[in-house]
C-alpha cells in the first residue's frame, strides 16, 4: 500500500506541472531585446485522482538543472530561514494553478527541474488521513525533459 501511495504521489505531482513557452519580459523593466536574464513562472495545478479526496504537498524549493553556467543550476525559489513551509492540496487546483515560483535565471537549456518536497499528507475519500506516507526520493522530485526546457533572454517560460 505504501509503494502504491508514493507512486501515486509522485504521478500526480509530475503530471501537476507544466512548463509552457509564451512570449513576455525579462521581469526587469529593461527592453527583452537587450535583457541578458529569461523569466521563469511555475505554477502548481491539479492532476484529477478517484483515489483520494486531498494530496497535500509542502514545496521548499524549485530548482533548473543542466543550465550553461558553471554549476548548472538556477534556483527559482527555496524557502528562507525561519520561513514556513506552505501546504499546498493539488486537488483543490481543479482547472486553477496557484504559483509558486518566478525568477530570472540565466538563459540556456535545462533538461530537469527538481521540486523539493517537505511533506505529503494523502486523505482518503472518507476523509481519514493516511498514515506513514513516504516522501519518494527523499523529497526530491525530478522532472526531466531530455529535450531541453529553453530559457531564451528577454523571454518568460511560464
Amino acid at each position: 500500500m505504501k509503494m502504491t501511495h508514493t507512486r501515486l504521489v509522485t504521478v500526480a505531482l509530475a503530471a501537476s506541472l507544466f512548463l509552457t513557452s509564451c512570449s513576455g519580459s525579462s521581469g526587469d523593466g529593461n527592453d527583452p531585446a537587450n535583457s541578458t536574464t529569461g523569466t521563469v513562472m511555475l505554477l502548481l495545478t491539479d492532476k484529477p485522482t478517484d483515489d483520494l479526496s486531498e494530496i497535500n504537498v509542502g514545496i521548499e524549493g524549485a530548482i533548473l538543472i543542466g543550465g550553461n553556467d558553471v554549476d548548472g543550476q538556477q534556483v527559482l525559489y527555496e524557502l528562507e530561514p525561519g520561513e514556513q513551509v506552505q501546504i499546498h492540496n493539488i486537488l483543490d487546483l481543479q482547472h486553477f494553478n496557484t504559483p509558486i515560483a518566478l525568477a530570472d535565471v540565466q538563459p540556456g537549456i535545462y533538461t530537469k527541474l527538481r521540486l523539493l518536497i517537505s511533506n505529503i499528507g494523502l486523505v482518503d475519500l472518507d476523509g481519514n488521513p493516511l498514515q506513514n506516507v513516504a516522501l519518494p526520493a527523499n523529497g526530491k522530485i525530478d522532472l526531466l525533459d531530455p529535450s531541453g526546457i529553453e530559457i531564451l533572454p528577454g523571454r518568460t517560460l511560464v
